[in-house]
C-alpha cells in the first residue's frame, strides 16, 4: 500500500498535480508532453505522415478530422478519447500498425500518467 501511495504522489508531481476537475488545455497541458514525447518525428519541420502535433494550427488540424491512416476515424474526436486515433495509437490499443512513440526498432509506451492526460483533454472537449 505504502508504494501505491508513493507511486500516486509522484505521479501527481509528473503531470503537474492536476486536480481530477481541473480543465485542461493543449497549450498548458498536452503540447509540452508532445514537445517532449512526439516533436522529433511531429514537429513543423518535417512532420512524419503529415502530422504536426506542435504547429500553430495543430489542434485545428486534429480536432475533429479524419485520420490520414484510417479516414473512418477522426484524429482527434473531440468529447471521446476512445474514439480518437491519435489517443489509440498512445494507448497502444489501435489494431493497425504499431503503437506511438516509435523508437529506433520499437513502439515505447508513455507512461500512464501522460497518455492519461491526452484523454482528459479529449474528453473535456479538446481545447486549445
Amino acid at each position: 500500500m505504502r508504494i501505491s501511495a508513493v507511486a500516486s504522489i509522484v505521479a501527481l508531481v509528473g503531470v503537474g498535480l492536476l486536480a481530477a476537475d481541473e480543465p485542461l488545455s493543449y497549450a498548458t497541458h498536452v503540447r509540452p508532453l508532445f514537445e517532449k514525447e512526439c516533436g522529433d518525428c511531429h514537429g513543423p519541420k518535417r512532420p512524419k505522415k503529415g502530422l504536426d502535433l506542435l504547429g500553430a494550427g495543430a489542434v485545428a488540424a486534429m480536432v475533429d478530422r479524419p485520420s490520414q491512416n484510417e479516414p473512418q476515424v477522426m484524429l482527434v474526436k473531440a468529447g471521446d478519447a476512445q474514439a480518437s486515433y491519435l489517443w489509440r495509437k498512445l494507448a497502444h490499443t489501435h489494431s493497425e500498425g504499431k503503437g506511438m512513440p516509435r523508437g529506433l526498432f520499437t513502439a515505447t509506451r508513455l507512461p500512464q500518467e501522460q497518455i492519461d492526460v491526452v484523454a482528459r483533454w479529449i474528453e473535456q472537449g479538446a481545447r486549445p
